[in-house]
């Protein structure tokens, strides 16, 4: 298996393997995925994540000898934990919320210094407060489809960003993630951590936020936000009327 890391801040997973090929998802710092194939400077990847496929320009991503994949198991797993973050080595990056660090392999005082207080070591044990103060670091960050990160994010990448970073993986589409957890049949019955998903008039889910509280959903729609969300679906604070229509919620434990 030929395996690639993320060595830049983040790095864009394309439809196809052209710069002007519509960015479907994101690599963050750290993550790693697999090159099924690669010609003419693009690799097509798998992420190991969440089996996520798309292409990568090859030398935006960094190449690992079997000897380096191990050596991080050897290791301490970590993720950064706050929503930008500088790390130092031969060039200092910013990173994003949901990057990950490793303890053997890479310069490790260089890397971890700068983090004090502001990573999670995996396996993740986590809570739903955590999970709410985590979704609102990121209020104000700019829509940006096939985004994942604090520079820029779509709706299903914020959920699933959030929960990676509490300990649970989920697919990377709102499509994917309407099919995970438990199914909690009335809006009253919702409580903060649920997911509510939105459909369209075909019918096709299109839309994910999360509950904060018993009234307001927070999600990812021109700019992550907080809006009233009831049993026909949210309704925003600002235009005075409903944008997304409720399909289904579902109960995913942390």
């Amino acid at each position: 298996m030929n395996l690639a890391q993320c060595n830049l801040s983040v790095v864009p997973v394309r439809a196809e393997p052209s710069e002007k090929s519509e960015m479907i998802s994101q690599l963050l710092f750290g993550e790693r995925c697999e090159i099924h194939t690669s010609h003419s400077g693009w690799a097509h990847i798998r992420i190991l994540d969440d089996d996520y496929e798309g292409w990568c320009s090859l030398n935006q991503l960094g190449l690992m000898a079997a000897d380096t994949a191990i050596e991080h198991t050897k290791g301490k797993k970590i993720l950064v934990s706050q929503t930008g973050s500088v790390i130092e080595g031969s060039i200092e990056k910013l990173i994003s919320f949901g990057s990950i660090l490793y303890t053997e392999g890479q310069p490790t005082q260089a890397v971890l210094q700068p983090m004090e207080g502001r990573w999670r070591e995996f396996p993740i044990r986590s809570s739903v407060t955590q999970l709410i103060e985590d979704a609102q670091l990121f209020m104000g960050t700019p829509y940006l489809w096939g985004g994942r990160s604090i520079f820029g994010l779509d709706c299903s990448g914020f959920i699933q960003i959030l929960f990676k970073a509490n300990g649970i993986s989920l697919p990377r589409d709102a499509r994917q993630q309407v099919h995970i957890g438990e199914t909690i049949n009335f809006r009253e019955e919702a409580k903060a951590g649920d997911l509510l998903f939105f459909d369209n008039t075909e019918g096709d889910i299109t839309h994910v936020g999360m509950l904060i509280d018993g009234k307001n959903v927070i999600h990812a729609s021109g700019f992550v936000r907080s809006d009233q969300a009831d049993h026909y679906g949210i309704f925003n604070r600002d235009t005075g009327s409903y944008t997304h229509k409720l399909r289904i919620i579902k109960r995913i434990t942390i």
